[in-house]
């Protein structure tokens, strides 16, 4: 039997471009798991008046590359939280940089579709939940 290839978890990380453009990156800190997105093709209808058998016809469409969730623990007012919530109400599109274990990269713009605290009990950690929209093409490095 061959032995697992696996990798643990830890050591991933998120940046996030400073400002459009500037290939200055910043570390989205205290990430406590990430939500790879689901990509997804389009179906495009190519359905005419003599399609074969009555059968509808398709082609595959364009790809998007959907949404990314972050879970993270939750600093209200701390540099992550002050960067987030400014990139969020800029609405601007920047690279975004997930590193994995073994140094792979996915790299791709994105901009903040969603961030909110989670629901924290006394005793429990202060959590919040970062979504963010693939608005373009990764490229793994």
């Amino acid at each position: 039997m061959a032995a697992s290839l696996a990798k643990i978890a830890y050591g991933a990380k998120l940046e996030v471009e400073t400002a459009p453009g500037s290939a200055v990156f910043t570390e989205i800190l205290e990430i406590k798991s990430v939500n790879k997105p689901d990509a997804s093709i389009d179906d495009v209808e190519v359905t005419h008046m003599s399609s074969p058998g009555l059968a509808k016809e398709y082609l595959p469409g364009m790809t998007d590359f959907g949404d990314i969730s972050f879970d993270i623990n939750w600093v209200p007012g701390g540099g992550t939280d002050q960067f987030i919530e400014a990139w969020r109400a800029s609405g601007l599109v920047r690279a975004t940089r997930l590193t994995y274990p073994g140094n792979v990269k996915d790299t791709f713009p994105a901009y903040v579709k969603g961030y909110s605290a989670g629901a924290s009990s006394p005793g429990d950690a202060l959590t919040g939940q970062l979504t963010l929209k693939v608005a373009g093409l990764p490229v793994r490095s």
